[in-house]
């Protein structure tokens, strides 16, 4: 038994390695990060820039980006800038193009995933979710491609004066 832990143990999607009696490492592997109901999955990883969050909150609403019953305190909570969970938890529907959806969220969740915190295909399986539709149904992204429109633009520059604070 000892040589099994000590190799490491492999349970229902959870990997966890020991080395001298202590956990090294606790991970879960594959799809359960996104799939286990038990795991907090509506909600992208903290990230500790609250102020960006109201600013992006308020670009969105204002450009109808999403439906304007979101309210601030559940956009906080799905994109990870609070950690306050609202009563009501909904996911956010997304008004635009997925395109549009993938950049917002690239900038958004730029310092995750910079850091390692979010893979990108992590990213991809929480988007259905945490973003659904105008007809109600769970969003997904599309492969990075080029848009050229209005919206694309004033996204972009959100995210490209954000970096240069």
């Amino acid at each position: 038994m000892a040589r099994r832990i000590a190799e490491g143990l492999h349970v229902d999607g959870v990997q966890v390695n020991v080395i001298n009696g202590n956990v090294d490492r606790l991970s879960l592997q594959g799809d359960d990060l996104c799939n286990d109901d038990n795991y907090v999955s509506n909600r992208f990883p903290d990230n500790t820039n609250w102020r960006q969050g109201e600013d992006l909150y308020q670009l969105l609403t204002d450009g109808n980006y999403i439906a304007s019953g979101t309210t601030l305190a559940n956009f906080l909570w799905v994109m990870g800038y609070s950690t306050l969970k609202p009563n009501q938890i909904a996911p956010i529907m997304w008004l635009k193009t997925k395109m549009q959806l993938r950049v917002m969220l690239d900038g958004a969740l730029a310092k995750q995933i910079g850091s390692g915190q979010l893979k990108v295909v992590d990213m991809e399986r929480l988007v259905p979710k945490c973003f659904v539709g105008k007809d109600g149904q769970p969003y997904s992204l599309t492969k990075p491609k080029e848009e050229y429109s209005a919206d694309m633009d004033r996204l972009k520059e959100f995210f490209d004066t954000k970096t240069e604070d």
